[in-house]
């Protein structure tokens, strides 16, 4: 007599595994399936033998199911915001931003913490471009695209970058003159769903050298 397809898991079964996606729990059965319909084929009768070789052969077509169901969680879990990265020590607790400017000509991503310490200088340009940033190293900084749209401001000694978008006008990141080595990200400029929390901190930018010299951690922001 031929052997009845597996169309479903029992419910003891299914107690027993984590929610699957629909397309994982078939191919669990499809398993199944496949392991009974060999056995048939080679003609094996129903004694222990026979179970012994189902079981042989169920075994080589669930390893491709766990390996299947292994990169499907891999692909899910990449595809989250909220990115954390394990692999190097420089990264591990930081989640990856992205932002740009208001025209989309620029765009960038940056590797911080979800709560982020940001500055809110009063000095002559940050109070009248209301330039409130973070500061992160240079390597955690990438611009996707928009190299080529990009100007520069600068005065006074010339130190500090204010890069902007020449179409928009909009400043997004710039080159701090307390952190030359690294970036000052404009959090009103990510994306929505990375950030948790923001604290800020009020910074004398009109007595600057002061300021940054009496500063404990502004000059370790931008070294990894």
């Amino acid at each position: 007599a031929a052997l009845p397809a597996v169309s479903r898991l029992s419910h003891p079964a299914r107690r027993l595994l984590p929610p699957l996606d629909h397309r994982l729990l078939g191919s669990i059965c499809r398993a199944v399936n496949t392991g009974f319909c060999k056995a048939a084929e080679k003609g094996e009768g129903g004694g222990l033998d026979t179970y012994s070789g189902v079981l042989q052969l169920l075994k080589a077509e669930l390893n491709n199911v766990v390996y299947s169901f292994t990169v499907f969680l891999a692909k899910k879990k990449s595809s989250q915001n909220l990115s954390v990265v394990s692999l190097s020590s420089e990264y591990r607790g930081l989640v990856k931003h992205t932002g740009g400017c208001h025209c989309g000509a620029i765009r960038f991503e940056v590797w911080a913490s979800a709560d982020l310490h940001v500055f809110n200088c009063n000095c002559s340009i940050c109070t009248k471009k209301q330039n409130r940033h973070f500061i992160v190293p240079a390597s955690r900084f990438k611009l996707l695209k928009g190299a080529d749209n990009l100007t520069t401001y600068t005065f006074n000694t010339h130190r500090a970058q204010h890069t902007f978008c020449k179409t928009c006008g909009v400043q997004s990141f710039y080159t701090p003159r307390s952190n030359p080595d690294g970036y000052g990200i404009a959090p009103h400029c990510l994306d929505d769903g990375t950030v948790q929390t923001i604290v800020t901190e009020d910074i004398n930018g009109k007595e600057w050298e002061k300021a940054v010299k009496e500063h404990k951690t502004i000059r370790d922001m931008s070294k990894p």
